[in-house]
């Protein structure tokens, strides 16, 4: 089979109108939204609106992205461990605490994690956050 010489668009253009078709029939059901709910004196809302509870309704409680990370990791997600291993063992956003960090590690480490079981292990063996002790 021969390609032809010459092709009726540049790539560079086909590139391009590709990425743009993408985004459409990627997001197509929020530009119909827009399409058929266009009526300029309604205005559109996106997401819904905190309201003040009334006396039948519990308070809102917001929680912090770090009290988030905490439940995840303690529900079992390696990933999240990991983070908040990190972040205690830098001081990233709380407080550097060494054993905090070697008990998030331990437990990603408990869960699997390769790199964890590593930095556990080098922990035990620099004693941070553990006593120090290579037979561990």
């Amino acid at each position: 089979m021969k390609l032809p010489v010459s092709l009726p668009i540049s790539p560079k253009i086909a590139v391009i109108a590709l990425g743009v078709l993408t985004v459409i029939v990627l997001n197509y059901e929020d530009l119909l939204f827009f399409v058929v709910d266009s009526d300029p004196a309604v205005p559109i809302a996106t997401e819904k609106v905190a309201t003040q509870p009334s006396d039948s309704q519990p308070p809102l409680v917001v929680r912090s992205a770090l009290e988030r990370l905490k439940d995840s990791a303690q529900a079992g997600n390696v990933k999240d461990q990991l983070k908040l291993a990190i972040k205690y063992s830098s001081g990233d956003g709380v407080t550097k605490d060494q054993a905090e960090a070697s008990r998030w590690y331990l437990m990603a480490g408990r869960s699997g994690d390769v790199n964890a079981m590593y930095e556990v292990s080098m922990r035990y063996r620099h004693g941070h956050g553990f006593t120090k002790n290579n037979a561990e």
